[in-house]
């Protein structure tokens, strides 16, 4: 699974991943120069890349994915973490997503946390 971290998702939450999954292949939208680009842009830029988005924008990224699902663009998946989601739930949730499923699973698809 490849991942890219929306600029809004909490740091804690990726540093607790990677301690688990050293080797997740993962971007951030500072990695990618995404930082104060559109939803829009960053969901082409996880589409371009294969690569599940992950956000706390529950609001707008919503909106931006149906949008470009209606357009017929590329479409990646979409993993919500809520803010009030703790920190160590939303680590062991993405490590499950990480293990039982590959990009293919999540395309066009938006998914909230916690998983059930």
């Amino acid at each position: 699974m490849r991942f890219l971290f929306d600029e809004d998702v909490n740091q804690r939450i990726v540093r607790g991943l990677l301690r688990r999954i050293p080797s997740l292949d993962h971007r951030s939208a500072h990695d990618r120069d995404l930082e104060g680009q559109s939803d829009d842009h960053v969901l082409a830029a996880a589409a371009a890349e294969g690569r599940l988005l992950v956000s706390h924008d529950v609001a707008t990224m919503t909106a931006a994915h149906k949008a470009r699902l209606d357009r017929g663009d590329p479409v990646p998946g979409l993993l919500l973490i809520p803010q009030s989601l703790p920190v160590g739930r939303a680590v062991e949730d993405l490590e499950l997503v990480s293990i039982a499923s590959d990009q293919r699973d999540w395309d066009g698809i938006v998914e909230f946390l916690p998983l059930t």
